[in-house]
């Protein structure tokens, strides 16, 4: 099960997620990123229902940076800890 620790949240499998900033506020997405050669970036976004762009349930979606596809909005959860746990699983199960 993910836990908070301090301003990051470390899953089971040892990878933490950090809150994402911009100019030095949050931005309510939290990020995780690799230091490999191809330098991918994961992101859980909150988001509001809205059927209208094919957000269909409020919660956490993962994207990623991978220009071959990977996640685009993928709903992972409506808590953040539980989004964690999944986007984790999700990512261990692509690589």
């Amino acid at each position: 099960m993910a836990k908070y620790c301090g301003t990051a949240i470390t899953g089971d499998d040892g990878y933490g997620w950090v809150r994402e900033t911009e100019w030095g506020k949050r931005t309510g997405r939290w990020v995780r990123e690799y230091l490999d050669e191809d330098g991918t970036r994961y992101v859980l976004e909150k988001r509001k229902r809205n059927p209208k762009d094919g957000t269909m349930d409020t919660g956490w979606y993962l994207y990623d940076s991978r220009p071959s596809g990977g996640f685009f909005g993928e709903w992972c959860s409506s808590r953040i800890l539980d989004a964690v746990d999944e986007a984790n699983r999700l990512i261990a199960e692509q690589e």
